[in-house]
């Protein structure tokens, strides 16, 4: 839980988000990023945001090693090779890493909703279940997957 918290602030420390800048201000360290949140936001603050990454890691790591492991054994069948050139993996790993990536990107953006929202703002989500309802109420299937093209890229130069 600490990692968490912490990784947050280191996060933020570098986010460029009016709200970090105007509401949070700069910050110096990860320490005085911590202290900063902890003062404004009291101690939850740290943890805004776990709900949907553990959520979202359980779904990207569960759903890619599936489409993976699905990928892989059809290639087996139509090439009827055991052994699969290396070409084929890779094949396989593209795959599950795209599908991953659909499936997924609603969760990493209420994720980053709910860590940048300005806290105590009266428009701000309450919980999880909260962002899902109001984004899908006010912006329907697209709100899920806004800045989808930036996130892939992130993702897949992180995993790498």
């Amino acid at each position: 839980m600490l990692t968490f918290a912490l990784l947050i602030c280191i996060e933020n420390i570098f986010q460029d988000s009016p709200l970090a800048i105007a509401e949070r201000g700069r910050y110096r360290n990860t320490f005085h990023a911590a202290y900063k949140i902890v003062q404004v936001e009291g101690i939850l603050g740290l943890y805004q945001g776990l709900a949907p990454n553990i959520l979202g890691n359980a779904m990207a790591w569960g759903s890619y090693f599936m489409g993976y492991n699905a990928v892989k054994t059809k290639l087996q069948e139509v090439t009827g090779q055991e052994q699969l050139h290396p070409l084929y993996h890779m094949m396989a790993a593209s795959t599950a890493g795209v599908g991953t990536q659909i499936a997924t990107n609603p969760v990493w953006v209420i994720k980053a909703r709910m860590c940048y929202q300005q806290p105590g703002a009266p428009d701000s989500y309450t919980g999880f279940g909260n962002a899902v309802t109001r984004i899908w109420r006010s912006e329907g299937m697209r709100g899920f997957y806004k800045g989808s093209t930036k996130y892939a890229h992130v993702s897949s130069s992180m995993k790498a």
